[in-house]
């Protein structure tokens, strides 16, 4: 009896080791290898900033900007305006993009100068992944003014000088730079990716199939449960306080460290102030306090702008709050995409003549 139950533990050993651990490790290991090989996405990784667009992803440039080729080596006659974003350099695509429209803003409102703006940035950046999107690229094209595009939906959230997010096998996964492990000369996560890439995957596919005939990005409760978890960052118990100075700290560390690299190559340095669609929309604010079963009473709505304004000002940093003007124009006209985080063609156009006159009293001699 005793015999049978050894072998029978020793088998079931055999088993799982041999049908299942190695066959997992085997996976793992071809998705390591052969990510350069077989992904050909959107994403590619890229070891310093952990991703980045591929190059003609979506006809981007050569460095995966949602922008036309520029020389890195400026020329002489020329003005420089660097925009350094996120997702919002994207949305629109290339001709319709608020970067796209500056430019061509700025060339009419602005005579004798020879205007060139940069669309500098990918999707899913965070403020210290901007920084460092700068520091590696940015500077090499020696901008005049650099225009840092705040997102105040996350860009407060997602503050971590640590966070590497890392994009293989077209999955993305989120690891700590300082306990990085790289295996020929790619990142091996704690987690494995077979399960990270089936579980994005899905997703990916359950809100394609039930919006894509909507032309939607989200579902209405995948958005709303979007805007709450945001909105959390505001609201006024203590626990949320105490988060919210820890954070806010967090990212004004990554805007001053870029203050003192522009004022050191004497760039100059303003930060333009991204509103979420759930500060100018009074309809999807009460509607996602309703989603959140919470009262407006519990939150301070601005406290995203009332922390950056405050420490802008303190430090002497320029900036260009978009929150009033959307707030207003909201009231005739849609901004966002429906159940997106990210501006219309009305919004995009709205956002670039914002800029557009902010920055032309800047470029006047």
């Amino acid at each position: 009896m005793t015999l049978k139950i050894k072998l029978s533990i020793r088998t079931t050993f055999l088993f799982l080791t041999w049908y299942i651990f190695v066959p997992l490790v085997v996976i793992e290991l071809i998705m390591i290898l052969a990510d350069p090989l077989i992904t050909s996405g959107f994403y590619q990784y890229d070891p310093d900033l952990g991703f980045r667009v591929r190059a003609g992803a979506l006809r981007s440039n050569s460095f995966g900007f949602n922008d036309r080729e520029h020389t890195q080596e400026k020329p002489l006659d020329v003005t420089r305006v660097m925009v350094l974003g996120d997702s919002f350099s994207w949305a629109g695509g290339q001709e319709h993009n608020y970067v796209r429209q500056l430019e061509s803003q700025l060339k009419g409102r602005v005579e004798g100068r020879n205007i060139e703006v940069l669309n500098v940035g990918y999707p899913m950046l965070g403020t210290y992944e901007e920084l460092a999107l700068f520091q590696k690229l940015g500077l090499h094209f020696q901008p005049d003014i650099l225009v840092l595009a705040f997102f105040v939906g996350n860009d407060f959230i997602e503050s971590d000088p640590y966070r590497k997010r890392i994009v293989v096998n077209d999955t993305y996964i989120d690891i700590d730079r300082r306990n990085e492990t790289i295996l020929w000369g790619y990142p091996i996560p704690a987690q494995p990716r077979l399960p990270v890439f089936i579980s994005q995957k899905l997703r990916v596919f359950k809100e394609h199939f039930y919006t894509h005939s909507s032309g939607q990005v989200m579902l209405e409760e995948s958005y709303l449960s979007l805007e709450a978890h945001r909105l959390r960052f505001c609201r006024n118990d203590s626990a949320s306080k105490m988060g919210r100075k820890t954070q806010s700290a967090l990212a004004f560390d990554a805007i001053n460290q870029m203050q003192t690299i522009a004022r050191e190559k004497n760039i100059a340095f303003t930060v333009m102030i991204i509103p979420d669609e759930v500060q100018v929309n009074d309809a999807l604010y009460e509607k996602v306090l309703r989603h959140a079963d919470d009262s407006a009473s519990n939150y301070n709505r601005f406290c995203f702008q009332d922390l950056l304004t405050t420490y802008l000002s303190a430090n002497g940093i320029e900036y260009l709050n978009l929150q009033p003007l959307f707030s207003e124009q909201t009231l005739t006209q849609s901004l966002y995409k429906t159940n997106d985080s990210h501006w219309n063609e009305d919004g995009n156009k709205l956002a670039s003549q914002a800029l557009s006159d902010y920055l032309s009293k800047r470029l006047v001699p």
